[in-house]
Order: C-alpha cells, then structure tokens, then sequence
C-alpha cells in the first residue's frame, strides 16, 4: 500500500474518534435591553422566571422564561440583589429594604435592618432568606417571622447564597470567601485573591464557587479546598453553579464560561458587553447573564444536546506501524498551590488555551496528537521520495 495513503488512513480515523459523543452547545434563545445597568439576575430553580435588579433609577423586574416582561417595581435606588424560590412564588429584592414579592408583583413581607442590603438569596421552598448588608453583616431570615441569627464580618459582605435547605450559607467580602453553618457557626474562611465579587453554592451544599478581581473563578470543595481557579481575560462578577457541578462565569471580558467539576471549560460564548452577574437553572438547562456599562441586556440561553453515534472502529492495517511521538504539545494548565492550604493541589486553566470551533474543549489534546502524527508522517513520506 501506498505509505501516503496509509497514513491518510490513519490520520483521518484518529479524527473520527477524536468527535465528542453527546456534545452540547447554547443557543441564545433572546436579549432584552433593561434601560438601566444590571447589577443582579437570578433564576428559578427550574428555569421559569427570572428577576433583574438595576442601577441608577433603580428597580426590580421580572421576565418569563420566554421573555415576556411581566412587572418591573420601581425603587428610586439601586438594587443589587435579586432572588427567585421554585415557580416564582418568592421574589425577593436587595436594596434599601429586604422586600419579599408574589408573582403579580405584590409586596407579600418586608424586613429592614436599618442597613442597606447587598445581596439576598432564597431556598427553593421560599422558607429562609439571606442577606448580606453594609453593616458588615450576614443575616438569614425566616420568611414572614424575621431574624434567626446574624453573623458579623470584618468587611461588608458583596455577596452570598444559600443551600437548598438552609442549612449553609455562603459570604463573600474583599478577598474571602466564609462558610456559615445552619446555626450562624463559621465552618471555615478562605482568602481566594482580590476583591470577592460574587459567591455560589451548590443544591446540595457540596462545593462553592466564587468570582474575583483578579480575573479569576474558583471551586471549593464543602471542606474549604480549592479546587480549581480558571483565569478569565477581566474581572469576573458573576458565577453560578448547577447541580452537575457546572460552574457558570460571567466576565468583564464580555464572555460567558461554562467550566465543569474538573476545571476544564466546556463552553464559551461571546456576549454584547461586560457581564455583571449571571444564573443557572438547577439541572443547567437555562443560563441567565446581565450586562452593564452601556450595553444594559438580559440575555436568556439554553443548552441543547447535540446526541452523536460513535462510529465503529476501524480495523488498523497489520503493516501499519506508528511510532511513540513524544513532547506533542504543553499542557495549557498551570498547578498551583492555595497560601491557605499548602496540600491543596489547584488547577489553573488559562484564558489563551487552545480552541476548536464547534467543538468541546476536551477533544483539543486528542486534536494536537492527530496533528503532530500528520506533521511527522508527511515528514517521514517526503524523505522516502528523497531516498528513491
């Protein structure tokens, strides 16, 4: 057999295989632009309803799933935190008060501390509310009774969020990252790097994730490891986690993220300007994202799945031989080492990793050997004619 064809044969088999079975993508399924800037946006947990908070005037909005506007209230203030329980019962607002609405946009309970509130989150049940507020302090309510404990912080608290039961609450201030237990206990506290911006717990309470100023996303485990810090391109405000794991990150580098449990990223979307916040469905099928600085959308996407065949194998030519090929390519991502948990072994995935068009992230190392062999094999055929 003719050596070119044979190696044309083997090449073009490696990319067969290389093909991810059950890739996804996400649509954009619509944009809405807010006449104000975005400074929060969350989802239901099933992805019905979605609620916005803005800047300058000031308000709280609520859209549906496809888009319709359904009611905005008006505040006169900012508003920088938004909360959404299961099916839009609650929708709760962060802002000069604490304010718990129905899905016709009716106040249903008020709570005010005297202290602006920063940040709120809500269980699915709409049972227990926390609030991160410029007193340096973290509150989780009881809805409708009030105040069940309340936790002092050396510096006010930019973000939290809570577990489904109420049982952990999360807190985010300048460069740490807190863990508080069901009963207002710290569990842990860990510094992750510049200026927290946004925190997120899992459903189950198992890991934790948080946005920087450094450019950065990090996952920590429930135990206070640091898993892994992706490097965005800009300052990263806003992430989310889904029940797979699935760290949603929105960034100032006008990118959306999607990174998995290992670090790697799945997904990346450009979008219409800086992301200020972001938020995803419980099962990761809807993904919310809110821009800011003149650009002012709510930008609704899906995920859809893209189920392939994986194709029988070929059978290889007995004759062939393909020789070990060494040193192919550098591993993009970087070990590091947490200041806080010298054991902690963190990975560091960088902005500027290979890419594919189209395709997940994960085949790219199996790409790079596909073309190193097509380097070598051409290499190899060109030196048979010279020798002929």
């Amino acid at each position: 057999m003719n050596r070119i064809h044979l190696c044309a044969g083997v090449v073009t088999a490696i990319f067969i295989l290389c093909i991810p079975v059950g890739a996804w993508d996400m649509n954009e399924m619509w944009s809405e632009g807010i006449g104000g800037e975005i400074k929060s946006v969350s989802i239901s947990p099933e992805g019905s309803y979605i609620a916005v908070g803005t800047a300058s005037v000031g308000g709280l909005h609520l859209y549906s799933r496809d888009g319709e506007h359904l009611w905005t209230h008006p505040t006169g203030c900012s508003v920088f935190g938004s909360a959404v329980s299961s099916d839009g019962e609650y929708i709760v607002m962060g802002s000069e008060y604490v304010r718990v609405f129905n899905l016709e946009g009716e106040i249903e309970w008020q709570w005010d501390s005297g202290y602006f509130a920063y940040s709120v989150a809500i269980t699915p049940d709409g049972a227990y509310i926390a609030v991160g507020s410029d007193d340096k302090s973290v509150t989780l309510l009881e809805y409708g009774e009030g105040k069940i404990w309340r936790y002092e912080l050396p510096d006010d608290p930019t973000c939290v969020d809570l577990s489904a039961d109420g049982q952990y609450v999360v807190a985010g201030t300048d460069g740490q990252v807190y863990l508080l237990d069901g009963d207002g206990e710290l569990v842990w506290e860990i510094d992750v790097g510049k200026g927290v911006q946004s925190v997120a717990i899992a459903p189950d309470g198992t890991s934790i994730a948080a946005g920087t100023l450094d450019y950065r996303s990090h996952l920590i485990s429930k135990e206070g490891e640091i898993l892994w810090r992706y490097m965005t391109n800009n300052r990263v405000f806003g992430v989310a986690l889904s029940e797979n794991g699935d760290v949603v990150t929105g960034s100032h580098d006008d990118h959306l993220y999607i990174i998995n449990g290992d670090g790697d990223r799945i997904l990346e979307t450009e979008t219409s300007g800086h992301i200020n916040d972001v938020d995803v469905s419980s099962d990761g099928s809807v993904v919310v994202a809110g821009t800011g600085n003149g650009d002012q959308h709510l930008i609704l996407y899906e995920r859809a799945t893209q189920e392939m065949t994986e194709p029988e194998p070929t059978e290889p030519e007995p004759t062939a031989v393909i020789e070990t090929i060494e040193n192919i390519g550098e591993n993009v991502s970087e070990e590091l080492t947490a200041s806080t948990m010298p054991a902690a072994a963190v990975k560091e995935e960088s902005y500027l990793s290979l890419k594919f068009t189209g395709l997940t992230d994960t085949a790219s190392p199996l790409y790079a050997l596909a073309a190193g062999i097509v380097v070598i094999a051409s290499a190899a055929y060109l030196g048979h004619r010279r020798r002929r």
